[in-house]
């Protein structure tokens, strides 16, 4: 978009530029002013305060190390339920660190929901589109081998299918694979031939997300004897 280019090089000026990406979600086209500046002082000029500047850093900061422990799950989950997993323990942590009290976290993290900063299901936490529009490149330059992009599109993929091949590397974002398969009417992994279930998923999802699709062989198709097409 030759009109956003523009505007970019204007942007630029004052460390800012105009960004598009895809809702991990549903394929939704999104648009954001990512602020390309270090300094605090610059990224206070927004609805929250300095001390939650700096809290929000702290959060992110936290999510982004927590990619070390999810090996090949890069849901980069939160699980805040106070249960002795190292999710837990790590969350419990961070929280300390925020001297915050519970209730300043609870209003933050809702805030942070709703600005997209962090996404909530099903009782975890997760870093949102904004998130990821923000810190896109530097998580997937820190992160390399465990951020993975969608086959189709080649963004970076937090949650949706993964082949059931543990050492194969093809992941989709939900929509993409559905456009995929449904598109080339293949039902195997584009790449080690596996057959694909579209139920072997990563991430945070709904529950009515990891519904089977038409596109998905029948499981009399699909057995252990026969998983590897010719």
């Amino acid at each position: 978009m030759s009109f956003v280019s523009h505007i970019n090089q204007a942007l630029i000026e004052f460390d800012m530029i105009l960004k598009f990406a895809h809702n991990e979600r549903d394929g939704q086209v999104m648009i954001g002013l990512i602020n390309l500046s270090e300094d605090i002082a610059s990224r206070e000029a927004t609805q929250y305060s300095s001390n939650d500047i700096n809290h929000i850093k702290k959060l992110v900061i936290f999510v982004r190390d927590l990619l070390s422990l999810t090996h090949n799950r890069p849901s980069l989950q939160i699980n805040l339920i106070l249960q002795s997993d190292e999710f837990s323990i790590r969350a419990i942590k961070a929280f300390q660190e925020l001297r915050l009290s519970a209730r300043k976290v609870e209003a933050l993290l809702e805030q942070l929901v709703i600005d997209q900063w962090f996404i909530f299901l099903n009782g975890q936490y997760a870093l949102g589109m904004r998130a990821l529009m923000e810190l896109g490149e530097y998580l997937s330059s820190h992160y390399s081998e465990t951020i993975k992009s969608c086959h189709v599109c080649s963004e970076m993929v937090t949650t949706g299918e993964r082949c059931q091949n543990k050492t194969c590397e093809v992941h989709f974002h939900r929509h993409c694979a559905t456009s995929y398969f449904r598109s080339s009417g293949i039902t195997h992994c584009p790449a080690c031939k596996l057959v694909w279930s579209n139920v072997n998923t990563f991430g945070l999802m709904e529950a009515d997300e990891i519904e089977t699709d038409e596109w998905t062989e029948d499981d009399d198709n699909a057995n252990e004897d026969d998983e590897y097409m010719e």
